[in-house]
């Protein structure tokens, strides 16, 4: 079937790779996954080097083939930061997963959409500096029906999609009290699609009376953090001490904030044409302004751009690449009541 469009932010494009200057490399930190490609190259590699591969390959519980970590790093990440399979044999040899990262893409089979993961420093801040309204979440529709999916349910969550984001449109009004009209409005449209309603007309009977605020009830976000598997516990550390602190609104974090809001509402909101979840989208975004503005305080961060960057970058590497991670925040979500959407929305 011949796809309608690729959907692709501005600031794609403009990624490259800052190699041995990165704050904070992707070879550490992380398994490496071998893919099948690769793994045979470096069967066949002759040499000490060659025989240095294949004894840092193994299989992991999974059964994917991986490179065992030395200190929590690649064992070819070499000490200025850059990769001696590279050096070696040339980008092409690198692993797939080394190629494409931060690159991110996700085919719904009539379009497919492109992204960077904040995970990356470089590209976190591609995200951050970026002036687009990440127009790229614009109005269409799915015209044919699809083996994938139904067309239906696609279209309203196109939809809904774009109300939710154009939440966050106004440079006037404070990201918390944007946020909490998007997380209401969020929940109204889970209700919707947990009663299989996907008439995009209901989208626009929504209405909302805010609620008072305590932003001093926040320390049971932060305690949940602390139950994830962490890999920086360095980075553990400063969760644990910054549960008290609340970051003083700015114009400049509040528009940093609304970025990271359109970057996870364009990643992961579509997700729900097979999860039927869109509100986990939606308080991962409250729980990555409530521990990121807490950190920035407790850092001293309000008025360092690049400090910044790292504690949103760090936020996104340690929960958006843990699928157990994930799963046990989309669990926290579904079955804690401090985590309601009513609950969340009183503490922004």
């Amino acid at each position: 079937m011949k796809k309608t469009k690729d959907i692709v932010p501005d600031f794609y494009s403009d990624f490259r790779c800052i190699a041995g200057a990165c704050p904070d490399t992707c070879c550490s930190g992380w398994d490496i996954e071998v893919d099948d490609n690769s793994r045979e190259f470096y069967q066949n590699a002759e040499g000490i080097f060659g025989e240095k591969l294949r004894k840092s390959m193994t299989e992991d519980e999974d059964g994917e083939m991986i490179f065992v970590l030395e200190n929590g790093k690649c064992p070819f990440l070499n000490q200025e930061k850059l990769c001696d399979i590279q050096i070696r044999f040339g980008e092409e040899h690198i692993c797939e997963t080394c190629r494409t990262f931060p690159r991110l893409s996700q085919d719904y089979t009539e379009f497919t959409e492109y992204m960077l993961s904040a995970a990356c420093p470089e590209a976190c801040r591609l995200i951050l500096c970026d002036e687009s309204n990440f127009e790229c979440i614009g109005d269409f529709e799915i015209k044919n029906e699809t083996n994938g999916y139904p067309r239906e349910l696609m279209n309203f969550l196109l939809k809904a999609r774009k109300i939710t984001s154009d939440h966050f449109k106004d440079q006037n009004e404070k990201f918390s009290e944007q946020l909490k009209k998007c997380l209401a409005f969020s929940e109204y449209v889970q209700q919707l699609l947990d009663n299989d309603i996907f008439s995009s007309d209901e989208l626009f009977n929504f209405q909302f009376i805010p609620p008072e605020s305590d932003r001093k009830k926040r320390n049971f976000v932060f305690e949940m953090h602390r139950q994830l598997d962490i890999a920086d516990k360095e980075w553990l550390d400063i969760l644990m001490q910054s549960a008290d602190h609340i970051l003083k609104d700015s114009d400049e974090t509040d528009r940093e904030f609304r970025r990271l809001a359109l970057y996870y509402i364009y990643r992961y909101y579509l997700n729900a044409v097979d999860s039927y979840d869109i509100i986990t989208t939606v308080k991962r975004i409250v729980c990555c302004y409530i521990v990121c503005s807490g950190i920035c305080e407790y850092l001293n961060a309000g008025n360092d751009f690049e400090k910044r960057v790292l504690i949103y970058q760090k936020y996104s590497k340690e929960i958006e690449h843990s699928f157990e991670n994930k799963s046990f925040l989309t669990d926290e979500f579904e079955i804690n009541p401090e985590f309601s959407s009513l609950s969340l929305i009183s503490i922004l």
